[in-house]
């Protein structure tokens, strides 16, 4: 966990030894992954499944965050999600944060910031 999950920051203490008790816990890894691998909203092939095209019926501009040292999913993922989005019409902000894959406890005050950056020029409209 502190390779990939917590490789900048770790979690307070008492809610660090928490999640590594539930995380050894967890007996649905897999169903997790099999779940991860079927949600395919695109309108292609995931190489799994074929997609629902379900993403034309977004209409919302989206608010995308990536930590630019995570290391479970990559930048190139990343802008191939948003390059879909947009290829759908769908607005889509963009952001990078010193962060890896759990942002919300390597920099809480960065998503926080981008994310009323977001909503405050939504408002703005």
């Amino acid at each position: 966990m502190d390779q990939l999950l917590y490789s900048r920051n770790q979690p307070e203490e008492n809610r660090y030894e928490k999640y590594l008790e539930n995380a050894m816990e967890q007996r649905n890894i897999l169903d997790v992954a099999y779940a991860a691998n079927r949600f395919n909203i695109s309108t292609a092939s995931n190489g799994v499944v074929d997609g629902t095209g379900d993403i034309g019926r977004i209409k919302a501009p989206a608010l995308v965050l990536w930590g630019k040292e995570d290391l479970i999913t990559s930048e190139q993922m990343t802008h191939e999600i948003i390059n879909d989005m947009r290829e759908h019409g769908i607005e889509v902000k963009y952001s990078t944060l010193p962060a890896g894959h759990s942002a919300l406890i390597d920099n809480l005050e960065g998503v926080l910031r981008e994310v009323e950056l977001f909503l405050s020029s939504e408002n703005e409209r």
